[in-house]
This record gives structure tokens, C-alpha cells and sequence, in this order.
């Protein structure tokens, strides 16, 4: 005979609980003792009293965590029930609109099969329009609060600047041009920075004209004639001299501090260098005609060393 003692299930214990602690208005309490029973036994009435109860106040993702932990098969439900309707509903509220639009689209496949599914396929189609507005919503206050992280971006700290800079990539182009205006032409900001700001209004085809200073250089540029450094005649002349002409270990070592370089200089890499012979050449040491470019970049590159 075993020696463990067998503690009884106490489901209506907890049930009943649940209830005198609902009556007495702690809904805290009502919602934890319900819990318990149903983890020793699911009942629908007490898991949709406690949905309603969640609901009440507004603990959406609890509610969404109890039909996980219970009717997880309303993941991959097509069904228009009044289950599948809350459930839906939940997802929209927590802010799961990726989650939700799916549930919706699987569920909308079966509304539209028939007329009498008319008014649930409305509510389907309604609860997507929340979504976009929601979505939309959220996008702007986004877009609002990274603009207005940008205001005081100059006089940050170059750890900082780094971290914000980031979020450019967020932005649409209405809302980033303005930013990369002030910053391409600000002396406060690191040229690789404003090298970074370049490669992404490159990236997401901005075409107009933009005023960028880096160091003495100053020059207004079409964005949409610019190319990314990999692909300036610049970089790939030297790459091509660096593959032709220089053994493995000096080769990986020019390779390794050409693009460094050029992100500094760029887009005025063929002003800061005569060549990309006489780079090459002078960070191999056999002339010093680079030299002063050479260390003004490497100086401004150990600046974000500790970045």
C-alpha cells in the first residue's frame, strides 16, 4: 500500500470560493480561486464567467492566456462560434493585431461562403478596420516620439546619438528628410553618422538633393546619383588593386580599412584621397601623400571605439 497521502480534487471547493469571494466584490480573489478550479477541471460557464470578469477589467492578455492554456484549438479554428468571436475580439483588444488580422482572415474565408454568416463576417470585417485605425494610430505616436528625440540630438553624447540613430530607419521619408537636413549639414554630428544617414535615404529611394558637410568638404548632392560605398568606383578600383597586386595578409588588412575610410570621407572620398593607388600605397607606407586623411579619419573612427 503506497504511503502517499491522496489529496482530494477540489474543484467545487474552489468554485464555491470563487463565487463567495465574487459576492463579497473582490474580484482579485474570484478571478484567482476560479483559476484553480479550472485547472482541475474545465467547465465552459466558469472559464466564460472568468472571461467576463478579465474583461471587466481589462486584463485582455490574461483573458487571451486562459484560451491558450484551454481552448488553444481556436488557433486554428475557421468557425464563426460565439467562442471564435471573443476570442477575436480579445486579440484586437490586447494589441495582438498581427495575431488577430490572421484569425480574422481564416475565420472571413468561412463567412463569405454563405449569407446567413453575413452579420459575423461584418463583425470580422469591422474588427480589421479597428486594427488599421489602431495600427495607424500607434505608427504616428511612434513617428511623433522619434522626431522629437531627434530636437535635442546634436548636443547627446556620441553613445546616445548612436542609439537614436537607429530609429531613423522607422521613419517615412516626409518626416525624415527635415531630420536628415539638419543633420547632414550639422558639425556636431560624427561624419559616419551622417554616412549611415546617406546609405538609408539611398536605401529607401529618396530622390532629391541634399547639402552634406563632412570635415572642409561641403557639397550639395543629388541623393539618387549617390551609390552605396561598395559600389563607388573609388572602392571597387582599390579592391581591384588590392585582389591584383597585394599579397594575402596586406590584402586583408587594406580590405579591412578601405570601407572604414570611405565611410568616413564618403561621399567625398575622391576629394579626401588624390587615388585609390595612393591609398593604398600610403597605408602600405610607401608614401606619406595620404597620410594627413588617413589619420584625421582614424582619429575620427577611435571616437567610436567605445560606441
Amino acid at each position: 500500500m503506497s504511503d502517499l497521502i491522496q489529496f482530494p480534487r477540489n474543484f467545487d471547493s474552489y468554485v464555491q470560493q470563487a463565487f463567495l469571494a465574487f459576492e463579497g466584490a473582490d474580484l482579485t480573489a474570484t478571478i484567482d480561486y476560479a483559476e484553480k478550479a479550472l485547472s482541475i477541471q474545465m467547465d465552459n460557464e466558469l472559464f466564460n464567467f472568468v472571461i467576463s470578469l478579465l474583461e471587466e477589467q481589462t486584463d485582455y492578455q490574461k483573458a487571451i492566456d486562459l484560451f491558450k492554456n484551454y481552448k488553444a484549438y481556436l488557433y486554428d479554428s475557421h468557425a464563426l462560434a460565439e467562442e471564435d468571436m471573443l476570442f477575436v475580439s480579445l486579440l484586437v483588444k490586447a494589441g495582438h493585431f498581427d495575431q488577430a488580422k490572421q484569425q480574422i482572415k481564416q475565420r472571413m474565408i468561412e463567412g463569405s461562403r454563405s449569407s446567413d454568416h453575413q452579420h459575423l463576417f461584418d463583425i470580422l470585417d469591422y474588427q480589421l478596420q479597428v486594427i488599421e485605425k489602431k495600427e495607424e494610430e500607434n505608427k504616428q505616436r511612434e513617428i511623433a516620439a522619434i522626431v522629437a528625440e531627434f530636437k535635442s540630438f546634436e548636443i547627446l553624447p556620441l553613445y546616445k546619438q548612436f542609439s537614436i540613430l537607429r530609429k531613423l530607419e522607422k521613419l517615412p521619408l516626409l518626416a525624415l528628410i527635415p531630420i536628415a537636413e539638419q543633420l547632414l549639414l550639422s558639425e556636431k554630428v560624427h561624419p559616419l553618422f551622417k554616412t549611415d544617414i546617406c546609405q538609408l535615404l539611398i536605401k529607401q529611394s529618396f530622390e532629391g538633393s541634399l547639402t552634406i558637410r563632412k570635415e572642409s568638404f561641403i557639397e550639395t548632392y543629388l541623393i539618387e546619383q549617390l551609390k552605396p560605398i561598395e559600389k563607388t568606383s573609388f572602392y571597387q578600383d582599390c579592391i581591384e588593386l588590392i585582389q591584383t597586386d597585394i599579397d594575402l595578409e596586406s590584402a586583408s588588412f587594406l580590405e579591412a580599412n578601405l570601407f572604414l575610410h570611405l565611410s568616413y570621407y564618403y561621399p567625398f572620398e575622391n576629394q579626401a584621397f588624390s587615388s585609390p593607388n595612393a591609398w593604398i600605397e600610403s597605408m602600405l607606407g610607401y608614401n606619406t601623400s595620404e597620410r594627413d586623411a588617413i589619420q584625421l579619419a582614424e582619429e575620427g573612427l577611435n571616437q567610436l571605439g567605445s560606441v
